[in-house]
């Protein structure tokens, strides 16, 4: 039987080598390369052609989920399995939109990882339960409108109402009445808790 070919993509050398490490005596897995940004993952996915690739999303010249986007317009893209730390609901809803075949944190055991891949490798998709309930949750929630996305995004910079009314050129009651919808949808008590939840839920970046 032919090895999977894979590539790992990591801007971490240790975690790459971690990788590597793990997998490399797996006599169905070859580890056909590995890159540390997005622009050299796009450049070896196009010239080692792996059949699978293991992504990190934080990389340091572009979004992990960049990448996703662009193979995504490929006529045959290899498999993904999102391997990060970063695993927010709205993380997890961009990768699965954009065909990510899997979905595991960093912290998964070696046996999850083998497992994962083979899967994905099978044809099938991985999402550990905890992943799957957050890509649940968020199909199920009300989503924020332009508004009050803007609004959040001040919020969360630490703007007060007369600052974010100045800034979007509308009256403090509508910033007020937007800040209320804020509140209701996430179910935050206060401003300081919707700035939690924004940032546990991948709306904004800390």
């Amino acid at each position: 039987m032919t090895p999977l070919r894979l590539l790992i993509v990591d801007d971490h050398f240790f975690v790459r080598t971690g990788l590597r490490s793990s997998l490399e005596n797996e006599p169905d897995i070859e580890l056909c390369g590995e890159a540390s940004t997005a622009e050299e993952a796009l450049e070896r996915i196009g010239t080692l052609a792996p059949d699978l690739v293991l992504l990190d999303l934080r990389l340091p010249d572009r979004d992990g989920l960049e990448v996703l986007e662009k193979l995504a317009t490929m006529i045959r893209p290899p498999a993904v399995i999102v391997f990060s730390v970063d695993d927010s609901e709205t993380d997890i809803a961009r990768a699965v939109a954009n065909n990510a075949s899997g979905y595991l944190p960093k912290s998964a055991p070696r046996a999850e990882l083998l497992a994962a891949i083979r899967k994905v490798a099978g044809g099938g998709r991985y999402f550990p339960p905890e992943i799957a309930m957050k890509l649940r949750e968020h199909r199920t929630r009300i989503p924020l409108s332009p508004r009050e996305s803007e609004i959040l995004h001040l919020i969360v910079d630490g703007q007060p109402n007369k600052l974010i009314a100045a800034a979007l050129g509308i009256s403090e009651n509508t910033v007020k009445l937007h800040v209320t919808h804020l509140l209701a949808k996430t179910g935050a008590p206060d401003r300081t808790s919707v700035v939690k939840i924004a940032i546990q839920r991948g709306w904004v970046r800390p």
